[in-house]
């Protein structure tokens, strides 16, 4: 956001009060790719692209000579290029690097802290949140070389964003006060404005450009599943599509939805449907619980390859004895097969490039998996 992939750990006191621990990578939407049985040919252009990429991703690694610490990366500009930002103890570098040729560049310097920088999902605009205080946030939007498009300051606690995949003029913006209570605007970038508009819950994903999907929780009677809704994004014509469900999420071309499998107990259920809300594949997956709730380890959508990639334990459980690893699996919405990619692994976020061959992975980013080749390095040398 797939989003950008994710791990997450539902409750619905956690849905209800966000706290950035359960922002998309917010998250939002990853995409990657690696071979599964059945995958098509890609454009000749493409192959170049990722070849010349893949040839020069292990000579040009680790990144060097940038000022401060590597804080993390923030996802994919493009083929070849991350962003990334780094803190100096003074201030916080946005860097674009290129894993290809190796150059960096230094796009922004923040003076305040860096919680988040989201690119939107052509990699056209970057969407910086700083936190000038406690209760305020900024909230920046710059481009790829630089160049700032809109600023301003939010009052917030906290901020849950959620970028247009159809309009990358507009960005879900959700503020929360220090009690939780929120208020939803819709960010517009070529208008230079932020408009408050009323939705009945504060975290909601884009199924097409006037629509958006939520859960309807019940803030009264607190339950581990709710009903999955879409509606128009200024606030009217809802409609019930699943009954009960504890996640979703959104791609351009895809929506995610998991839910407790009845037939077979101890098994999630992941439902993935096309944007007319039409189900296309199902997976069930091994379920591990938490204290008030399922862990739903990371995946990401792969867009350009009707690919699913997606974290699943070994087996059911409870998440906090869990440890036997995690494999990393890719699913094909044209095939209906899945391979694994890599077996007893963490199971950490992932950021992957429009391709799919490279993913960024780990908390921070700050490793880089090669589906073609099924291995991992760092971005940066080993403190």
């Amino acid at each position: 956001m797939g989003k950008n992939g994710k791990v997450y750990i539902h409750t619905i006191r956690q849905i209800l009060i966000f706290a950035f621990l359960l922002i998309f990578a917010a998250s939002v939407t990853g995409c990657e790719k690696g071979e599964p049985a059945g995958s098509g040919h890609r454009e000749a252009v493409e192959e170049k692209i990722v070849n010349d990429a893949k040839e020069a991703l292990t000579a040009k690694l680790p990144i060097e000579g940038f000022e401060g610490d590597f804080n993390k990366a923030a996802g994919w500009l493009d083929e070849s290029s991350i962003l990334f930002y780094s803190d100096s103890g003074k201030n916080t570098g946005i860097y674009k690097y290129n894993l290809a040729s190796g150059k960096k560049s230094l796009l922004l310097t923040s003076d305040f802290p860096v919680v988040n920088a989201i690119i939107s999902p052509s990699g056209r605009y970057i969407l910086i949140h700083s936190a000038p205080s406690t209760y305020e946030g900024m909230l920046t939007v710059i481009d790829q070389e630089g160049k700032q498009h809109y600023q301003e300051k939010v009052s917030s606690y906290e901020l849950s964003l959620e970028w247009s995949p159809y309009n990358e003029e507009k960005v879900l913006v959700s503020t929360f006060d220090e009690s939780w209570n929120y208020q939803t605007s819709i960010l517009n970038i070529k208008e230079r404005k932020i408009q408050t508009v009323k939705l009945p819950q504060p975290f909601a994903w884009w199924l097409n450009k006037d629509e958006i999907l939520y859960l309807d929780w019940d803030k009264e009677n607190p339950a581990l599943t709710a009903p999955l809704l879409k509606m128009s994004y200024l606030g009217s014509g809802q409609k019930e599509i699943a009954p009960a469900v504890y996640h979703v999420d959104t791609s351009k071309k895809w929506v995610l939805s998991i839910s407790d499998e009845k037939s077979e107990p101890g098994m999630a259920a992941y439902h993935l449907y096309n944007k007319k809300m039409k189900k296309v594949s199902g997976i069930n997956v091994p379920q591990l619980s938490t204290f008030s709730g399922w862990l739903v380890p990371s995946y990401a959508f792969i867009d350009n390859d009707d690919t699913f990639l997606y974290f699943s334990p070994v087996e059911s459980g409870e998440a906090d004895l869990y440890n036997k690893g995690f494999i990393l699996k890719e699913y094909s919405m044209k095939t209906k097969k899945q391979s694994n990619v890599l077996k007893d692994v963490p199971n950490e976020p992932l950021s992957c490039s429009p391709s799919g061959d490279y993913c960024l992975y780990g908390h921070n980013f700050e490793k880089l998996i090669n589906l073609r080749e099924k291995t991992v390095t760092t971005l940066m040398k080993s403190q």
